[in-house]
């Protein structure tokens, strides 16, 4: 009986509903059981916007007991204002934020290989980005070997520091043509993203847990710690496969190292 209500009907308003938790239900096995490429999976996202105003019109339109207001006192104010920050989050990263939105333009100035991963330094051309160690950003190489496609890495370098460090490792259809970046080549940058940093609980005691490249954004906040005295201690746990797979450990360890004597920071 239950699954009789994904069948379609002569109602339009039930209808809406049908489509819509089938559309979050494909949208969301691609996600989580296929490998697609990352542009394919990053366009099938735009779709999310298509099913969440159907599910709003479901919401609006149907009729009967449903319809009424009695899941709890005032929701369909709740669910008007959940509809108008959806559809207008949508509106405006479909279509304004590109054509809003100005781009940092950065230059390669060097990459370092270790082993499977690359260390990125980027300076600006212009005006550099303001930003915190441990937050993300979305980067569009231009490059004839790569794909013009934005991705998200997270920044490996001290806060605000001039030069901007990403760490990229050959996982994926993308990332295994980073061997084919090189120094001078152009860079935008959207961001920063996120709000991962130490400092939103600065005096208490910390635990940093990564594996992999996961390090990544700790690297840069491991960096200013080198800047700053801290009332806290760290613990860092760094988990990989082999020992081939460690990234900037050695920095990892001289961070640790200069703060052993007040006994503040352990790696």
């Amino acid at each position: 009986m239950a699954a009789s209500y994904l069948l379609p009907g002569a109602h339009w308003s039930v209808n809406f509903g049908i489509v819509a938790i089938l559309g979050f239900i494909g949208l969301i096995y691609l996600t989580l059981y296929t490998k697609i490429k990352y542009n394919h999976w990053k366009f099938s996202h735009k779709f999310l916007g298509a099913v969440f105003a159907l599910a709003v019109l479901h919401i609006f339109l149907v009729r009967g007991d449903a319809s009424r207001d009695f899941i709890f006192s005032g929701y369909y104010i709740y669910a008007i204002a959940v509809s108008v920050i959806g559809l207008g989050g949508f509106s405006y990263s479909l279509f304004i934020k590109e054509r809003l939105l100005q781009e940092a333009v950065y230059i390669i100035e060097s990459l370092k290989q270790d082993n499977q991963a690359y260390e990125i330094t980027l300076v600006p051309e212009g005006k550099p980005l303001t930003y915190k160690s441990g937050q993300f950003i979305f980067v569009r190489f231009y490059n004839e070997y790569l794909s013009k496609e934005a991705h998200p890495f997270s920044i490996a370098s001290k806060s605000n520091d001039h030069k901007l460090k990403v760490v990229v490792k050959n996982l994926g259809d993308f990332t295994s043509g980073i061997h084919n970046l090189k120094v001078g080549d152009k860079v935008s940058i959207e961001g920063p993203y996120g709000r991962f940093n130490y400092d939103r609980r600065d005096g208490i005691d910390q635990v940093w847990i990564a594996g992999g490249v996961g390090i990544t954004p700790f690297l840069g906040m491991a960096e200013d710690l080198k800047d700053r005295k801290i009332n806290m201690k760290i613990d860092l746990y760094y988990s990989v496969k082999d020992d081939k797979d460690f990234i900037s450990l050695n920095n990892l360890k001289e961070v640790a190292n200069s703060n052993k004597t007040s006994g503040l920071f352990h790696g």
